[in-house]
């Protein structure tokens, strides 16, 4: 942390290499406080880096939840899926299949995975990722 700012390399080094020969991306989630939670992602060998914008930049979060999960981020690959994934939750679809017929080719040529950041009815949060041709599963 310097300047306000966190900074970190996608990098084997710095998290080793689960999948040896494969093109790798980095996804963080996070918040500040009880505000909404953003993400960002970077192909590996980029920097990402997180900028504490200050309160008056930042929106609140949601507080009611209209179901049984509200839907915080999604992405597949590197493509924002959260719209996507929150409506198919909202129509009690809770099996998602991480398909490019799904949700789109982001990153040709690449094994993706899909991950989801949600919040449950109850106040917990959970965090799913699963690789490209599997399903993940949301336990309302």
């Amino acid at each position: 942390m310097h300047n306000n700012a966190l900074s970190v390399y996608a990098t084997n080094a710095v998290f080793s290499d689960p999948w040896y020969g494969v093109e790798k991306s980095l996804v963080v989630y996070y918040r500040f406080g009880k505000f909404r939670v953003v993400q960002k992602h970077v192909t590996e060998g980029k920097l990402l880096k997180i900028v504490f914008p200050g309160f008056n930049h930042l929106k609140p979060a949601l507080v009611k939840l209209p179901g049984k999960v509200l839907v915080l981020r999604a992405v597949y690959g590197h493509k924002d899926v959260t719209k996507k994934v929150a409506h198919l939750v909202a129509l009690h679809h809770f099996h998602i299949h991480a398909e490019n017929s799904v949700f789109g080719d982001s990153w040709v040529g690449v094994k993706k995975t899909l991950s989801v950041v949600y919040l449950k009815k109850n106040g917990m949060f959970r965090k799913k990722v699963v690789k490209e041709h599997n399903v993940l599963t949301i336990h309302p």
